[in-house]
Formats: C-alpha cells, structure tokens, sequence
C-alpha cells in the first residue's frame, strides 16, 4: 500500500522516482521529482509528487510536498561521476514502475504535470492521460538504457517519439543527446515546444517553426545536479503562467545558474531567489 497519499488536489504533479545520489561526498536524496518538486514549492505552488522507494529513505526534506510512495524493495540508486568528457553513470538499485493506477484521483488533472522520469520506470500510458493538463515532459529517463552491471547508456531519442507531439513543453539537455547531432532540429518538428540546455552555455527554445537563443547568467560551479530539473519546472510554471517563452527562459537560466553554485538539494531556489527572478527577467 502507498504511503503519505492526500485526498487534497494539487497545482504541479510531478512523476518519477526519488533518487539516492550516491556522490564522493556520500548519498544524497536527488532525481527530478525532489529538485523540480521543491522548486515548484518554492513558486508557491501545491506540489503532488508520485513516486516509489524503499521504506529506509529519508523524505523528511520534503515534508512541504504531498507524497504518495509505492512500496519498493530497493530505493533507486545512482552513482554520478563527473569527467572532463561528461558524467558517467552507473545505476545501483531501481524502485518500482509507476502507472495511472497509482495517481490519486484527486490529482489527475492538476493543472501542471510534470512526468520526470529517471530510470525508465513512468509508465508510457501516463502521457495520454493528461489531455486536460499543461504537460512537462523531461525524458531523460526513458531514453537511458543499462547493462548488468548498472552502466548507463544513452537510447535514440525515437523510443519517445510518439509521445513528444502530446506534450506542451518538453525539456532536454545536450547531454541526454549527445550522440545525435542532428536530434534538437528533428526533435522539434515534433514537439510543439522544445528546450535544450546546455549547462552554462546557450539554452535553445523551438517553438512554431523558430529557434530563439539564451545565454544564463555566470556562475561558480559546485554542483550541477539538478540544475536541468530546477530549470524545466521553472520554465513550465512561467510558461503556463505567461504564455511567453522568452521570460520563461530567461527566468529559469537564472534560478539554474543559481543553483549550481550550492550541493544538492541546496541548490533549489528560495521563495525570495524566485521572487528576485522574477524582478530580474520581469516579461
């Protein structure tokens, strides 16, 4: 039985699987539902997050957020390691899969969903049940494959394929494509909105036929994790909220770029770091 479930709706849903980052500095609670959920928190949203672990994870640094956690084995693990040619990845345990069954029903719907996945484990099916909500994709997780001992590997970006015309904004970075140098201008005649980063180089946005370029703000690089999460879940609510995808770019470089100057979790941004975005990138 899932654990923390509330009857209560939600503003931003997000799906996907918390993740124990193991790092030199020790294991660390990560994945894109802990740093994109926090983030919406910090713009005042409800945040519902989906998700599954085991019941030794500690998820007291997101008591602001609503829990609804399948029961796993194992908690998803994953080792990062950061080299000059990019990181290398290595996947030590995986949670269960996560399906519509297992979204409450006082969240489908929510205004925003954000599907998030890391180690492949959303359900497909998930995509075609948000017809009545702006729909994030950050696919990173279903294009990553792995052999038996854990190594993770990129797929083509086509196993999503189908899924990619339903969604309002879908979020990627050039590490998740960097073996296909001709995916962002394939990607996005098929997306009717399309982001890729590329940490503190330009962020690319194609939308109606159109690429607009945006550089972030310098920062001192600590820690980059998480920064693409904290980027897709600010550009999504900015998105939604303005219709306009230049303030939606400019603010989310600027609360990423903030973020990678702290470890972890402390990287996500403030109510007030938000609120000072805003005012920096006013639309």
């Amino acid at each position: 039985m899932a654990r923390g479930i509330s009857s209560a709706t939600v503003d931003y849903l997000i799906l996907g699987h918390i993740a124990e980052d193991l790092i030199p500095q020790g294991p660390t609670l990560g994945g894109t539902v802990a740093y994109a959920g926090l983030t919406a928190r910090a713009f005042g949203l409800r945040v519902g997050v989906v998700t599954s672990a085991g019941n030794e994870l500690d998820l007291s640094s997101l008591a602001e957020i609503e829990m609804c956690v399948l029961p796993a084995r194992e908690t998803t693990r994953i080792s990062n390691i950061y080299t000059p040619a990019g990181r290398k990845q290595v996947l030590k345990s995986r949670a269960e899969e996560i399906t519509l069954g297992a979204v409450p029903s006082a969240w489908r719907g929510a205004p925003i969903v954000h599907l998030g996945p890391i180690a492949d484990e959303v359900h497909h099916d998930l995509v075609m049940s948000c017809a009545s909500s702006f729909l994030v994709l950050t696919p990173q997780g279903w294009l990553r494959t792995w052999d038996e001992d854990g190594l993770v590997s990129l797929r083509n970006w086509r196993v999503v394929e189908g899924l990619l015309p339903r969604a309002d904004a879908v979020v990627l970075s050039t590490e998740d494509l960097r073996h296909e140098s001709a995916a962002p201008t394939d990607l996005s005649d098929r997306c009717p909105m399309l982001v890729i980063t590329d940490g503190p180089g330009e962020t690319r946005v194609f939308t109606d036929g159109r690429e607009s370029r945006y550089r972030p703000p310098p920062a001192q690089l600590v820690d980059p994790t998480g920064a693409g999460d904290i980027f897709a879940a600010a550009f999504a609510i900015a998105l939604k909220e303005t219709g306009d995808p230049c303030f939606a770019a400019r603010l989310a470089n600027d609360l990423a770029a903030r973020s990678v100057s702290r470890a972890g979790l402390a990287g996500v941004p403030s109510v007030s770091e938000v609120q000072a975005a805003r005012s920096a990138v006013r639309p």
